[in-house]
């Protein structure tokens, strides 16, 4: 005998998959089968040898969230796919620290403000103005010339002297031991004492004036 449509009769199921994830790896998984419970067919009548079957329109919902009791007539099975967790996430090589930061160089302070690097020494710098005096310092003449700066231990006193040259007169110094007025250091012989870097000048006018600019 030969089977047709009419004798075949259908079986609902239903599944249902759930997976247990950690750290973004499945860790469980639990698989929910279910079928319609085989006495919920029913059989509807028989005609001329075909069998014709209604299943019933009553389901049973038995798939539940990450449960493990399933209703009557669904089995369900779990499987964990390995023991293992995946490997340790790897957190990189400790963040280097850098080579230690230079302190730079020691700091001097000058020939005229320290002895970190030698005795104190203090300039002397003389002015002449407009080359009109002819400047003795210390025993040594710069006739119509300016000095070269020179450096002095503290507290050591430096002998000058000044006379005018060609048509100019004499007229006084400024800065000097004697400067203490404002007519300033009138004597042309004269000393500065280095208490530290000092700045002198000798004024020799052009007559009629007697001052410098």
């Amino acid at each position: 005998m030969t089977a047709t449509e009419s004798d075949v009769v259908e079986e609902f199921a239903r599944f249902a998959q759930f997976f247990e994830l950690r750290a973004g790896k499945i860790v469980a998984q639990r698989n929910y089968d279910c079928f319609e419970p085989w006495w919920a067919l029913s059989t509807a009548g028989v005609a001329g040898g075909t069998v014709a079957v209604e299943a019933m329109k009553t389901t049973l919902l038995a798939c539940a969230m990450l449960s493990l009791s399933v209703a009557a007539g669904c089995g369900s099975s779990s499987s964990t796919p390995g023991s293992g967790t995946g490997g340790s996430v790897g957190t990189g090589g400790s963040p280097g620290t850098g080579g230690t930061p230079g302190t730079g160089g020691t700091p001097t302070t000058g020939g005229q403000d320290g002895a970190a690097d030698g005795p104190v020494l203090y300039t002397l710098t003389v002015q002449n103005y407009l080359n009109w005096c002819d400047v003795t310092e210390n025993g040594t003449l710069y006739a119509a010339g300016v000095p070269p700066v020179t450096s002095f231990a503290p507290n050591t006193v430096v002998n000058l002297n000044a006379a005018p040259n060609y048509i100019f007169v004499w007229g006084y110094w400024t800065g000097t031991d004697g400067d203490k007025t404002s007519a300033h250091d009138m004597s042309m012989a004269t000393t500065v004492t280095m208490t530290s870097n000092k700045t002198i000048l000798a004024c020799c006018p052009e007559p009629p004036s007697t001052t410098c600019p």
